[in-house]
């Protein structure tokens, strides 16, 4: 242990909150209630024990109610952990930055003593001139996933599975498929063992508890409060938590891809932390931004903040008039809506329920004014792509509760059969199926988000709340076989395609209007007859044409013309299509009913015989390309 100089001992500063170092010495700021009746003090620990070497009263540091701050120099502070203690009971450091022991995965926390110690992080990272991506909403591909599930199995090809290095090892396969931000589950520190009543809302969690449930269960999300200025520790190869985090994002960085935080805060966490958790991993983790889950978060706060004026904000409902004020115009989009409306309207229609056409269209050509919108057919929660066309109800047997918890409205069609299945024509229907959803999904405007394995066809065997499954249910399963691999394949061409195509990705919403003059409007619908569609109720099909002139690929050319032909019925139906400006023709670019052939390549795209009408099959989608 290092030898402490005389030790200097005054009242502190009242922010940043937690340590600080300032000089020599170092800054404890602490909210501690002054309602129990005891004094409080600051301990320090010599590494491995247990017993306090230094004790230091704080009921001369009271800064305002409760708010205590202390001043320390002369002490070698890598010799100490050091934690909070009211009466007989020790308190960890809610602004704590790392931990003092790399707990293995699964191992339970018992609120102990060396639960509740704390380290004091030292600030020698080299970022080597870190450059934040700062990407538009208009030209994201996210790609959502479990820190652990993604690399742990074994057919996952990396070396240290299942942690942030993991994701490093993954970075040239994000480049392969064309990804340009991960969102990370939570992966700041938290106990992924829970005991009986101490498991999260239903509207987060989904699953019930009572009498007869375990005594405690695995919280494998991370869906709980936690400690929020942490990575997760078990989520590391080493015993450095900070530093592998950080070189996780500075590997992306510069790779051109963002890394976005998802944090889950229940009412019980003081608002304030929010905001200063937030700012810490900005500025500490160089994270480009965060997915806040839980009620009445402090949204506008956060939206206003300078610090993160350029940092994304993604949350399920925003009010844009409370935060921008009519005379202000921003720059450049940092909040986004991420809600679950366009998976169901756009899961409703592709199994072609009844009156959704109209819905369908207004998710796939939405882009709000003053924020940016995620759109997605799947998350971690409810059923994965493969699963949506493989069953019919959810098979949430292995979760211990009889099947009761998790979404019992999926919106979901097993093509025939429910669950596995040899026969070829289910299948190809649903590998049919599982290409419509991507071709809405990628040729929809707005930020498209790709759950991780639905690319490779993932399956959780029928569980949508696999919360509690560290397993092959919910770990990615990298499989490699003719029926993955061409859907992975049929992923990497139409994120591709997206990106080539500006029309296909706007920074504003299109107006279905003809505003140029060009004599096409940007975005017009079509139905057997051209400019004529049917919106009825019992109307499954559609066209949809968009006008490359009203988008320059590298702001010198003029995009293409695109019509895609929806058809969800179950019936052959033919679509009407507009004439085309002089010498330019229709070319079949995508069927999705043509197996391993549905993308053709540039340069391979086939010349539409008939060029006023097209035939297309039962729940198959068509997108034609017009050029000369």
């Amino acid at each position: 242990m290092g030898k402490n100089k005389a030790m200097v001992i005054k009242t502190g500063t009242p922010f940043p909150f937690g340590v600080t170092q300032v000089g020599e010495g170092y800054n404890f700021v602490a909210e501690l209630k002054q309602s129990i009746k005891c004094d409080y003090y600051l301990c320090f620990f010599e590494h491995d024990k247990d017993t306090p070497d230094i004790m230091i009263a704080l009921k001369d540091h009271i800064i305002a109610g409760d708010l205590y701050a202390v001043f320390i120099s002369g002490i070698v502070a890598e010799d100490y952990n050091y934690a909070y203690k009211a009466g007989d009971v020790y308190i960890r450091d809610a602004y704590s930055k790392t931990i003092c022991e790399i707990p293995k995965w699964g191992t339970p926390r018992n609120g102990l003593l060396k639960d509740n110690k704390s380290a004091i992080l030292k600030h020698e990272f080299e970022w080597d001139n870190d450059i934040f991506p700062r990407l538009a909403f208009e030209n994201i591909i996210i790609y959502s996933f479990h820190v652990r599930g993604l690399t742990k199995h074994a057919s996952s090809g990396v070396r240290d599975k299942g942690t942030f290095s993991g994701i490093i090892e993954k970075i040239p396969y994000f480049k392969e498929l064309g990804i340009n931000q991960i969102l990370l589950l939570p992966a700041y520190d938290f106990n992924e063992i829970e005991y009986k009543n101490s498991f999260q809302t239903e509207r987060y969690r989904n699953h019930i508890t009572d009498e007869k449930e375990a005594e405690s269960k695995l919280n494998y999300w991370g869906f709980s409060e936690g400690f929020y200025f942490i990575p997760k520790a078990a989520f590391c190869v080493g015993n450095n938590p900070s530093d592998e985090f950080k070189n996780m994002v500075k590997q992306l960085h510069r790779e051109g891809i963002e890394v976005i935080m998802q944090f889950f805060f229940p009412d019980s966490i003081n608002r304030n932390i929010i905001i200063d958790c937030i700012i810490y991993w900005v500025m500490e983790y160089h994270i480009d931004g965060v997915h806040i889950m839980g009620e009445n978060l402090p949204i506008e706060m956060l939206a206003t903040h300078p610090v993160l004026a350029e940092t994304k904000i993604y949350y399920h409902y925003i009010d844009t008039e409370k935060i921008y004020k009519k005379n202000i115009v921003k720059k450049g989009k940092n909040l986004a809506i991420y809600n679950k409306d366009f998976m169901y309207d756009i899961r409703r229609f592709l199994k072609n329920d009844e009156n959704m056409l109209q819905a369908f269209l207004y998710r796939t050509r939405r882009i709000p004014a003053t924020t940016g919108i995620i759109n997605y057919v799947a998350e971690y929660e409810g059923f994965t792509l493969n699963d949506l066309v493989s069953y019919d109800f959810k098979h949430n047997e292995a979760n211990g509760e009889e099947n009761r918890d998790g979404i019992n409205s999926n919106c979901s069609w097993n093509c025939g059969i429910e669950g596995p299945t040899k026969k070829n024509s289910i299948l190809n229907l649903r590998k049919k199926q599982m290409k419509n959803a991507l071709i809405i999904l990628f040729l929809s405007q707005g930020t498209p988000m790709l759950l991780a394995g639905d690319e490779v066809a993932n399956t959780q065997f029928g569980n949508n709340n696999p919360y509690c499954q560290d397993n092959e249910m919910a770990w990615v399963k990298w499989k490699i076989n003719k029926f993955n691999e061409e859907i992975r394949l049929f992923v990497k061409d139409l994120i591709a395609f997206r990106k080539e195509h500006p029309i296909l990705h706007n920074q504003s919403e299109l107006r279905v209007m003809d505003y140029i003059s060009c004599g096409y409007p940007d975005l017009s619908y079509h139905g057997d007859a051209a400019w004529y569609p049917k919106f009825d109720e019992h109307i499954r099909y559609v066209g949809v044409m968009l006008c490359g002139k009203y988008a320059k690929i590298n702001r010198k050319k003029e995009d293409d013309f695109f019509y895609i032909a929806y058809n969800m019925h179950w019936n052959i139906h033919e679509f009407g299509l507009p004439k085309l400006p002089k010498d330019m023709k229709w070319y079949i670019k995508i069927n999705s009913s043509k197996g391993e052939k549905s993308f053709m390549p540039d340069g391979e795209e086939t010349v539409l015989t008939n060029q006023e009408k097209l035939s297309v099959d039962e729940r198959t989608i068509i997108v034609l390309i017009g050029r000369i």
